[in-house]
């Protein structure tokens, strides 16, 4: 008899303390366990055996080292789908070539208050800096088209407002810089605004500082020219001309290439506005 009341009062005891005899299980995560060259974008998930207790998972979920940027900012947040929480980092990325752990501490409890009482983590690695990895024509080729573009080729899709700032042509070169069209975002034209000269050896650099992130859906091609300087959206880069010659670059741009919308300055320094839209006008469809 005695026997028996222990055994009940076991049971009781498990039932109090919410023991879980089925505790809910984590059944997929991404990032996976120590995976590298992970995206600094990437948001992190985990999903679930069952609907969850969403505030408990929320409250127990953990990332080493922090994201500093993410305290107080609205661009660090969880979302759930389904069973699957996710850990999403608007504008605030991981850092280049880290190590992180996430964690999942004990106590998470499903929609029924079952609890998982272990803890759990993983690691991942994120990506190192972006690598140009070819240029089109390559190194020291010879007999280069004067008129031809230039391609350069990364390893992955790179941020084009950090690009036009990098590159340079050197001896100097007015040129526009644009995502190659129906690429992934990981290949860049050099597009010089006049024709290279023969028998002239060019160099092309890019700077370290240059950024990496899956590109943005482009839109129609836009010109906007001013005093100083030539807009092109399809891009989102600011290219700078050569100040007493904004217009006539401007022209010569529009009879390479279509452009969907153009908005002018009416005064630039060596035409008026509406001289360039009608020259504009002359060469290609109306704009």
């Amino acid at each position: 008899m005695r026997r028996g009341i222990v055994l009940t009062l076991a049971l009781v005891a498990c039932q109090l303390s919410a023991c879980a005899l089925n505790p809910p299980r984590i059944v997929s995560i991404s990032p996976s366990r120590d995976v590298t060259d992970v995206a600094t974008n990437q948001a992190i998930s985990i999903s679930f055996d069952r609907p969850m207790n969403r505030d408990s998972v929320e409250k127990r979920f953990a990332l080493s080292p922090v994201l500093k940027d993410c305290e107080g900012s609205k661009n660090c947040r969880f979302a759930w789908t389904g069973n699957t929480l996710m850990f999403i980092h608007t504008h605030v990325n991981f850092a280049l070539s880290t190590a992180y752990t996430v964690a999942m501490h004990a106590g998470y409890a499903d929609a029924s208050g079952q609890q998982n009482t272990l803890d759990h983590s993983w690691h991942f690695t994120t990506e190192g800096r972006p690598m140009l990895s070819s240029v089109d024509p390559g190194d020291n080729a010879g007999s280069v088209a004067p008129d031809r573009n230039i391609v350069l080729s990364f390893n992955r899709a790179m941020r084009p407002d950090t690009m036009r700032a990098a590159v340079q042509l050197t001896p100097d070169t007015s040129f526009l810089l644009r995502t190659r069209p129906g690429g992934d975002g990981s290949q860049f034209e050099i597009i010089p605004l006049s024709v290279l000269q023969s028998n002239q050896a060019y160099t092309v650099s890019v700077d370290r500082h240059i950024g990496a992130v899956a590109p943005a859906a482009g839109g129609g091609y836009v010109l906007i020219a001013g005093p100083g300087f030539l807009f092109v959206d399809d891009t989102g880069l600011i290219h700078e001309l050569a100040q007493p010659e904004a217009g006539r670059e401007a022209f010569m741009l529009c009879r390479r290439r279509h452009f969907d919308v153009v908005v002018t300055n009416l005064g630039l320094p060596d035409t008026s506005g509406n001289v360039l839209i009608r020259a504009i006008r002359a060469v290609s469809s109306p704009a």
